[in-house]
C-alpha cells in the first residue's frame, strides 16, 4: 500500500548532561509547524585509466530548521545555553549550547507514523522578527536551526541506573509504527519502546525501561 508523509507533529529535545553521561527527560516544544533537515555527505572519487573507479558517499550529519509558532524564553535560553532566570534572558556572544537529542512525529496518509530522534544536535534561534499592526494580521514565528553529527563512544541509558549503549557513529534512532510486531511476549517491549518515545530517549536494542 502506497502512503505519502501528511505533517510533523510532537517536537521535542532532551538536554545531554555531560555530568550522568546521559539524556535528561524530553521536553515538549509546542507548535512545531515546519520541520527541514538535509543529511549531508562526504563524498569522493577517483580515476584511473580515464574511468572512475572507486567513489564513496558517507553520512557524515544533517541541516536541521524548525519553525515554530512561539517558543518560550525558557525552552530558548535551555536550546542555546543562554542565561535565563525570572523573566530576564541576557545573551551573551560567548554562550555555548548544549548538546541536545531532537525528537518528532512524522506522520502518513496511512495512519501510520514514525518516531525519530536525532542524538547529536546543536541549535541557535534565528530571528527576532515581528511586523507593525495593519489592516491584516500577519503571523511571525520563532525558528531554530543547526546541525546534527554522529555520537562518539558510550553513554549511559538514562542518569539513574541506566546501562551504557555504545553509539560511536550513530546519527538518528527511528522507530516505524507499520512495521511493529504483535503485543505478545517479548515483542511488547518494542511496542512500549514507541509508546514512551517522548517520555524517555530511546535506544536501537535496549529496553525502554533500561
Amino acid at each position: 500500500m502506497s502512503k505519502k508523509a501528511t505533517g510533523i507533529s510532537n517536537a521535542h529535545y532532551a538536554v545531554f548532561n555531560t555530568t550522568n553521561n546521559a539524556f535528561g527527560d524530553p521536553k515538549a516544544i509546542k507548535g512545531l509547524e515546519t520541520l527541514s533537515i538535509t543529511e549531508t555527505y562526504a563524498e569522493g572519487s577517483n580515476y584511473a585509466d580515464n574511468l572512475r573507479n572507486i567513489y564513496i558517499k558517507e553520512l557524515v550529519g544533517a541541516d536541521l530548521s524548525l519553525e515554530f509558532s512561539n517558543i518560550t524564553r525558557a525552552i530558548e535560553a535551555e536550546l542555546t545555553g543562554q542565561s535565563y532566570a525570572t523573566g530576564e534572558l541576557e545573551y551573551k556572544t560567548t554562550a555555548v549550547a548544549p548538546q541536545i537529542a531532537i525528537l518528532f512525529e512524522k506522520n502518513y496518509s496511512d495512519g501510520s507514523k514514525d518516531r525519530i530522534v536525532y542524538y547529536n544536535c546543536k541549535l541557535t534561534k534565528d530571528n527576532e522578527n515581528g511586523e507593525t499592526k495593519t489592516d491584516s494580521f500577519n503571523f511571525v514565528g520563532d525558528s531554530l536551526s543547526g546541525q546534527a553529527i554522529p555520537m562518539t563512544g558510550k553513554i549511559k541509558t538514562k542518569s539513574t541506573g541506566g546501562v551504557d549503549v555504545d553509539l560511536t557513529g550513530v546519527l538518528k534512532f527511528v522507530m516505524d509504527s507499520s512495521t511493529l510486531p504483535p503485543t505478545t511476549s517479548d515483542a511488547g517491549e518494542i511496542n512500549k519502546k514507541f509508546n514512551d518515545f517522548f517520555t524517555k530517549v530511546q535506544f536501537k536494542s535496549k529496553k525502554p525501561t533500561e
